[in-house]
């Protein structure tokens, strides 16, 4: 690994001309990373969609924006001539056993016979993702009216907790006993942990939702300019992900594409959708 910030990294960086017999870059976007595959391997792979981009590998692979970004990894194994299958699952994250007790407290703490778990933030580089506030209100008051055997996890870093803080205020006491704050509470091993103790994950179009479907725990994800079947929860058939676009991908970061989008997309998924789909689930 070399750090570009690194006068050490640098001079390491310039002297490794074509050390390594074969390089491969996954990064989508033409970045930094692509210079390197070009200086680094005798032999290198990447993506080729930008017509500049092509030219710096000894085998470009067309980025295929119609399939699971997951294939699309895995086709960079096709210049090796590696046959490969789409994998059953995502490869789960392996979380340190060392202070994961603050998750079976807070477990114990929050006993219910059905336990969900919702990110309602995400990147502020793509507010379009989020589903609005008074939406996850709405949607919590209404399971809660429906099912008072759930407890209701609201997750995210220290830095979305006043965006959860929105929907905390506008939440009487007959829901707050039932909805638990934890932004900012946990690393990234006690999350994972945390996860795989979930019954079911509500999210934004965000990493935790990826993370989540890793962990094995269902997840259902709420798109908006990202189209699911590019970057859904994956596996596709038996997570559930929700989208009401005309199938436009605003996201393209293969082309270096970010387009203005609509909140209307993401926002066009109804609570009562997103409930019943709960609900049918319990």
């Amino acid at each position: 690994m070399f750090n570009l910030f690194s006068l050490k990294d640098l001079l390491k960086l310039v002297i490794s001309f074509k050390k390594y017999d074969l390089v491969i870059d996954v990064e989508e976007y033409f970045r930094t990373s692509t210079l390197m595959a070009l200086w680094l391997g005798k032999v290198s792979i990447g993506y080729s969609n930008l017509k500049i981009r092509k030219l710096w590998y000894t085998d470009p692979v067309y980025y295929q924006d119609q399939q699971h970004t997951i294939l699309t990894f895995l086709d960079l194994l096709n210049p090796l001539g590696i046959k490969w299958e789409a994998p059953k699952a995502l490869e789960k994250y392996h979380y340190k056993t060392d202070k994961l007790d603050l998750v079976d407290q807070l477990l114990h703490q929050h006993r219910s016979s059905y336990k969900i778990v919702m990110h309602t933030g995400g990147a502020e580089t793509a507010p379009e993702r989020f589903w609005a506030v008074e939406n996850w209100i709405a949607l919590i008051k209404k399971l809660l009216d429906d099912n008072k055997s759930i407890k209701i996890f609201l997750s995210g870093t220290a830095f979305e907790s006043a965006s959860i803080q929105q929907i905390l205020t506008q939440l009487d006491d007959n829901y707050l006993k039932y909805v638990i704050d934890l932004s900012g509470k946990m690393n990234l091993d006690q999350f994972a942990y945390f996860l795989e103790k979930m019954d079911l994950m509500v999210s934004n179009d965000t990493g935790p939702m990826h993370l989540s479907a890793a962990m094995g725990t269902k997840t259902i994800g709420l798109f908006g300019p990202n189209l699911p079947q590019r970057f859904g929860a994956y596996p596709l058939d038996y997570n559930i992900n929700l989208y009401h676009g005309d199938g436009t991908g605003y996201i393209n970061a293969h082309l270096g594409e970010f387009k203005a989008c609509s909140a209307e997309i993401i926002n066009a998924i109804s609570v009562d959708e997103v409930s019943t789909t709960i609900l049918d689930l319990i």
